[in-house]
């Protein structure tokens, strides 16, 4: 009696990839003498088609392996170790505070929550870009602002992030002026000022929407002793390099806002020491 051995079948296919998650990889089967396949795919998903595609959602390295069914129950297997490399694609997001300002001189905070990013390219709607981790941005004219983040990472697998109209920037505009201040002791500066700080180190105005400006200080014989026209310059109490004595001082201010208003004011601040 002679016996016929079912051949084997051989196992064999094309496929293999690298790339930001998802990846997805078409694979070709290769094989011979086989009447049915079980393709594992390294990450517990299978398949049973002849020549499949499948997508991988999670970073990681991937053993692809398939096995070839033949007849009376042959088999034969090929494995393609580490063949599929998924890279993590980087996650934008952010938040803005706040969401409407008054242009061109309250900012807008930007804050990053993006993920699995290490570059970053901001596009605020008005022209202008960074690519700062937190940015802080001042609209200069009214209208509605989209912003929109480009996370990226090193395996440049970019994200984007939009949001429309995230920023109302508004014409209108306030200025008023302190009656005292007390300079510091520590020498003459540039006088440009903290905004936020709590020091009562300058004099300057608390304002908003201001596009023009003058300040002029006069002493009680009329001499000039500081003049800007930069709204965020303050008069830090010196003059010619020294200290300003303590003592009532004139001012004369002008202002243009954003809406398009003027206003001309005149006060007098008490210089402490």
């Amino acid at each position: 009696m002679v016996e016929i051995t079912p051949p084997l079948p051989t196992a064999s296919f094309i496929g293999s990839g690298e790339g930001c998650a998802p990846l997805t990889v078409q694979f070709t089967n290769t094989s011979l003498l086989a009447q049915g396949y079980q393709w594992n795919f390294g990450d517990g998903g299978s398949s049973t088609a002849d020549n499949p595609v499948y997508t991988w959602t999670l970073p990681g390295t991937y053993t692809v392996s398939l096995t070839a069914y033949g007849p009376g129950n042959t088999v034969n297997t090929a494995v393609h170790v580490d063949s599929i490399i998924v890279h993590p694609s980087a996650v934008a997001y952010f938040v803005i505070q706040p969401t409407s300002v008054i242009v061109p001189t309250e900012p807008v905070y930007l804050y990053n929550l993006s993920g699995n990013a290490d570059s970053y390219l901001w596009n605020f709607g008005d022209g202008s870009t960074s690519t700062e981790l937190n940015p802080i941005h001042q609209y200069t004219a009214p209208g509605s602002y989209d912003v929109l983040l480009i996370a990226n990472n090193q395996w440049n697998c970019p994200d984007t992030f939009a949001v429309q109209g995230a920023v109302t920037g508004e014409a209108s505009g306030d200025i008023a002026f302190p009656n005292a201040f007390t300079p510091n002791d520590n020498g003459p500066t540039d006088g440009y000022y903290d905004p936020q700080s709590y020091d009562n180190d300058f004099f300057f105005p608390v304002q908003e929407g201001v596009e023009g400006f003058r300040l002029q200080v006069f002493d009680r014989w009329g001499e000039l002793v500081f003049e800007t026209t930069d709204v965020k310059q303050g008069w830090d109490g010196y003059y010619r390099g020294k200290p300003a004595k303590q003592d009532v001082y004139a001012w004369k201010a002008y202002a243009r806002f954003s809406d398009g208003r003027e206003r001309t004011m005149t006060g007098d601040v008490t210089l402490l020491r």
